[in-house]
């Protein structure tokens, strides 16, 4: 399971967007309408790889692949950032 690291990590919505402070470095982040929805399953106690795969397939009809290759640069930048606990 992945989530979003609970200290110092504040975010909300704005629009179709999410915008993000990383209170530990003092970051801000903003997450384009498709990594926002997939932010907000990491938020609501978590999700899988293929949980955030399933949820773009469905959500934006793209192909298996696609999806796999946006989940995981999406969640290798967010690892980068410290952003996320696996």
């Amino acid at each position: 399971m992945i989530r979003l690291r609970d200290e110092n990590l504040f975010w909300r919505e704005s629009g179709d967007e999410v915008v993000a402070l990383d209170a530990e470095v003092s970051r801000y982040f903003a997450a384009n309408p498709s990594a926002t929805v997939l932010w907000k399953r990491l938020g609501g106690g978590g999700a899988t790889e293929a949980d955030l795969v399933d949820t773009l397939c469905e959500r934006y009809r793209v192909s298996r692949e696609t999806a796999e290759a946006d989940v995981t640069a999406f969640l290798e930048q967010l690892s980068a950032r410290g952003l996320i606990l696996r």
